[in-house]
């Protein structure tokens, strides 16, 4: 299988092989079938935790603006033109107008307790922020004339030490269902993140969320769901500032 909700995998072939975990050894099971394994365990991690596990991914935002008139000038009410970059561990962001990279002195990245915003530096001899773009041409790449796009990476890290050993625990329970089966793990539930649907097993989703794989599967889900469910996300237009940000995976 492939990663179907998830943005990467939560480890390698080669790590699982070099883990401590007893049930895989240098030649069983196959590099498929732990590939396969590897893939489940993250999607199911992505899927227990409302996606805060999901991994690193790079999008492009493609922004234009949804309550005020497309004009050059336009401040919807506000001093500082910000844009919220949806997601976490925000990094190596590139902004980019009419297919020109603009220069790091001309904006930089805030924080504002909620999210990763972009806001423009006044320029040479200017009192007031510029504004971005209001309007784009978006069925042009972002190389071309009025077109205006902002690309990042987001999304937690999972070389942590407590991830990694959660997921060792998730593949020698895994290994284990799989030996006894005689087959690959099959999911038995529908469930979509963010666009994405994947089949999979309700069973062992809560077999996860409880804690039930291992002391550090335990560990990781104590911080992850506290209340023992799946972070919830609510989506408003007034989240975003007044911006559509219309997103696509690099």
């Amino acid at each position: 299988m492939t990663l179907r909700i998830a943005n990467a995998e939560i480890m390698s072939v080669a790590q699982a092989r070099a883990s401590s975990c007893d049930c895989i050894t240098a030649d069983s099971p196959t590099d498929a079938i732990l590939q396969s394994m590897i893939d489940q365990v993250s999607d199911d991690f992505a899927v227990v935790t409302g996606g805060a596990l999901a991994g690193r991914q790079t999008v492009v935002a493609r922004p234009c603006r949804m309550d005020c008139d497309p004009c050059p000038d336009c401040r919807c009410g506000c001093n500082l033109d910000t844009i919220p970059l949806w997601g976490d561990a925000v990094s190596d962001v590139t902004v980019k107008i009419d297919g020109a990279t603009l220069a790091s002195d001309y904006w930089w990245l805030h924080w504002d307790g909620i999210a990763w915003v972009v806001a423009r530096k006044p320029l040479a001899g200017e009192l007031n922020p510029r504004s971005w773009p209001s309007w784009q041409k978006r069925w042009l790449a972002d190389t071309e004339t009025d077109t205006f796009s902002i690309t990042y990476t987001r999304g937690v890290f999972l070389d942590g030490v407590l991830v990694q050993n959660a997921a060792v625990e998730a593949l020698c329970d895994y290994t284990q269902a799989a030996k006894i089966s005689a087959t690959a793990l099959d999911g038995i539930e529908s469930i979509t993140i963010g666009g994405a649907t994947a089949t999979v097993s309700q069973d062992r989703l809560d077999r996860i969320r409880n804690g039930q794989l291992g002391p550090h599967t335990r560990k990781l889900m104590g911080i992850a769901t506290p209340d023992g469910r799946s972070p919830s996300q609510v989506w408003a237009p007034e989240l975003l500032g007044g911006w559509e940000l219309n997103l696509a995976i690099a």
